[in-house]
């Protein structure tokens, strides 16, 4: 299967930001991204491109949940004056991302 490199590069900034609690700030420090095998984005870059991805991504969540029991879990974390949350779902099959906004 061919992805887009692209996409990859984003997906792995993704991934650090998302599951590895990694400070957007790295995201646009020359140390990191010289360290880091994914092409350098930009923090508001990434930022907008995890936003976008929420709002693909809302229909097919609700369809996998509907009819199941769940409780939304609220996720937050701070870098420098940025400041976002995350919701996720838990169900019996699992946790399931659901948004992600800065406020």
């Amino acid at each position: 299967m061919f992805v887009h490199k692209d996409a990859t590069d984003t997906y792995g900034w993704m991934k650090l930001v998302a599951l590895k609690n990694f400070p957007f700030a790295h995201v646009d420090a020359p140390a990191i991204r010289a360290a880091v095998r994914y092409k350098a984005k930009d923090r508001a870059t990434l930022l907008k491109r995890i936003t976008a991805l929420v709002g693909v991504i809302d229909i097919k969540i609700g369809e996998e949940l509907f009819g199941e029991k769940f409780v939304l879990m609220f996720d937050r974390f701070t870098d420098s004056v940025e400041h976002a949350i995350a919701i996720f779902a838990a169900t019996k099959m699992g946790v399931r991302f659901l948004a992600f906004s800065p406020f």
